[in-house]
């Protein structure tokens, strides 16, 4: 039995049909940000959302290999639309200023959770600066219902504004008042908390969503004036109902909402979105029972069961090496390094390359020998988890090393 199975893998490993399907990759294709050789033209023609995970945060490799990567769909595949796991309205806002000229990394970060403040992702964001004095300039949204700084800033006036806009002619007082205003902010303290915006809260800033859309469908105004706001009350209520009813997912399919309320917007975007391979990932009655209640209903399964095949997720996941950030007493990093028996490992010995591109969307059947015997991946959480690999992504992006991130002081 060990014979055959040793023949069976040198065959696996060796055979010229099957060496082809791994696209082995150079630190130079990382530096020109040159995936050519992936030969994606005809795969991606039809794609909508390519969708780009991390196995965990804080992976400074990871994040390198995405912001390349990133940067050649742009170039090469007219993804001119970025989003990110942040603020729905965060980004709305950055976006308003990219847009007229006036954004710069600082008002970036602020739209960004602080996973992303780290040098690796500078080229970046100065990439998205640097793309509005071209014939190609990019566009950004957040898909997260949370709130992050900026709409703690600002959230509260414009709501206020929108409500006088709508009740000025009509001589009624405005909705968004000094009560609301005050649960509105506690929503926004707790936004990224585990504890649950308090029920009274819930049940002020429920009354004032509604009488905002009351008036939204009764204003003499297009209708089109209001799409962003009846989407970001959608927003606001997934965000304080999430902590009532875990078991529902919200955030996950409000991040899916998100996406496709864009796509629906501009159905002639290509949209780039950035986000954790937990959130991206779909197919989940094919991960093992164990885990899957811990991934059900994610933003990849709503996209996925929305737009089938247009919906592309590239899940990046690494060997071996370190993730997080130094200091804090080491507290703050841990090792990584694949098991026996999962898809990293195995090629880990198959190629020498530092990184790799495997589509799961060519030649099938050769895809299913590769995984006959695979039936493990870190593509979550940079741990092993069994599961049907191609029927939870579309591709991945094998990185041999890992390295911790460095953050921007």
């Amino acid at each position: 039995m060990n014979k055959l199975l040793f023949l069976f893998l040198f065959f696996l490993i060796f055979s010229p049909s099957y060496g082809q399907e791994i696209k082995a990759l150079s630190i130079d294709h990382l530096k020109n940000d040159d995936f050519s050789t992936c030969h994606l033209q005809d795969e991606l023609s039809e794609v909508k959302v390519i969708a780009l995970g991390e196995s965990s945060h804080w992976m400074g490799e990871t994040y390198r290999a995405k912001v390349s990567f990133l940067k050649y769909l742009h170039q090469h595949h007219q993804v001119n639309t970025f989003a990110f796991e942040s603020g729905f309205y965060d980004m709305y806002k950055v976006n308003e200023k990219l847009q007229k000229g006036e954004a710069n990394r600082q008002l970036i970060l602020r739209a960004l959770f602080g996973t992303w403040h780290t040098t690796e992702m500078l080229p970046l964001y100065d990439y998205i600066l640097a793309s509005q004095k071209t014939a190609n300039p990019i566009q950004l949204i957040g898909t997260d219902c949370q709130s992050l700084r900026i709409s703690q800033d600002s959230l509260p006036l414009d709501l206020e504004r929108l409500g006088e806009r709508l009740t000025i002619e009509k001589q009624e007082s405005n909705p968004i008042d000094s009560t609301f205003i005050k649960s509105l902010k506690n929503q926004m303290r707790l936004s990224n908390y585990f504890k649950a915006v308090p029920l009274e809260d819930t049940l002020i800033l429920n009354q004032g969503f509604t009488t905002l859309l009351k008036l939204m469908d009764e204003s003499p105004l297009p209708s089109e004036d209001f799409l962003f706001w009846k989407q970001m009350i959608k927003n606001l209520q997934s965000d304080y109902r999430k902590r009532y009813f875990p078991k529902q997912y919200l955030r996950d399919r409000q991040m899916a909402d998100n996406i496709l309320f864009w796509s629906n917007q501009n159905p002639k975007d290509k949209i780039g979105l950035w986000a954790a391979s937990s959130h991206l990932i779909y197919g989940t009655e094919h991960i093992d029972e164990k885990e899957r209640h811990k991934l059900d209903k994610r933003m990849g399964t709503y996209l996925r069961n929305s737009l089938g095949k247009a919906y592309y997720f590239v899940a990046f996941t690494a060997h071996r090496g370190k993730i997080g950030f130094p200091g804090y007493l080491g507290l703050m990093k841990r090792k990584i390094k694949s098991k026996k028996g999962t898809l990293e490992r195995f090629l880990a010995k198959t190629t020498t390359a530092p990184y790799s591109f495997i589509s799961f969307r060519k030649n099938s059947s050769k895809n299913d020998l590769l995984t006959s015997h695979l039936q493990k991946a870190n593509l979550v959480w940079a741990r092993s988890v069994t599961m049907n690999i191609p029927k939870a992504c579309d591709a991945v992006f094998f990185i041999q090393e890992e390295k911790l991130v460095e953050l921007i002081e």
